[in-house]
């Protein structure tokens, strides 16, 4: 086997090695800033059922009941009309004065819903089941919220894939490139340095990989660093 043969082995898997680095850390930086974002997403997405009016503390406990056993339901709390106030209050000051001018507070009691996040895509339905509690006067839910959280979902989920089918065809690349090239039994004679041979030329092509795997990597955190702070992402 000539000198030359195992450096361009090492070449040619450096460079396989640097792309799929280069790839693998930049596919893994966008899927995790899609999951942050989808978390941040799900912190703010809840439904609010508002009760009737009237309804006393014992028919309350049976809707929270209720409302807890149905499908993908992750988390209910109970909020009162004065609690829906004070929320009120914070957020628009103008509005809560406007209705202290009516005198007795005309904000109902609701309950906050929290689904699991693979129902979001059914919310929906959930809805409709949920229209069947005869003390629920009104549900409502932000339907912009839902599209955005399906959006970032659907994509987390197509960069894994992609980051899962890149590296698998980078190894197989590799393993072929490997195959194909090997020193062959005819050319290199005894069996014994043939075993010698191949051996040296997957340990030369394994290093060449990792090197060109850690090269790339680092090239991505390079260059994705700079662009997060300009960014003001965190």
């Amino acid at each position: 086997m000539s000198a030359a043969r195992p450096l361009r082995r090492f070449g040619a898997a450096y460079a396989l090695g640097s792309i799929l680095g280069l790839m693998g850390a930049s596919l893994l930086f966008l899927e995790n800033s899609c999951r942050s974002i989808e978390s941040s997403l799900l912190e703010e997405f809840r439904i609010i059922a508002f009760l009737k009016p009237d309804l006393d503390e014992g028919r309350r406990l049976i809707v929270e009941e209720k409302l807890g056993a149905l499908p993908d339901v992750a988390q209910t709390r109970f909020v009162s009309p004065q609690q829906s106030l004070d929320a009120l209050k914070k957020e628009d000051p103008d509005l809560a004065e406007s209705l202290a001018l009516v005198g007795e507070n005309p904000l109902p009691g609701a309950f906050e819903v929290r689904l699991d996040p693979e129902a979001v895509s059914r919310v929906s339905q959930w809805v409709l089941e949920a229209y069947g509690l005869t003390e629920l006067a009104d549900i409502r839910y932000q339907p912009v919220l839902v599209q955005a959280i399906l959006q970032v979902q659907f994509y987390s989920r197509f960069l894994a894939l992609v980051r899962g089918a890149a590296l698998s065809l980078g190894v197989a690349l590799l393993l072929g490139s490997m195959w194909l090239s090997g020193p062959k039994r005819a050319e290199s004679g005894a069996g014994e340095s043939s075993s010698e041979a191949a051996g040296v030329s997957w340990a030369v092509s394994a290093v060449g990989l990792a090197m060109g795997l850690f090269s790339g990597a680092g090239l991505s955190y390079l260059l994705i660093s700079p662009i997060r702070q300009l960014s003001g992402l965190h």
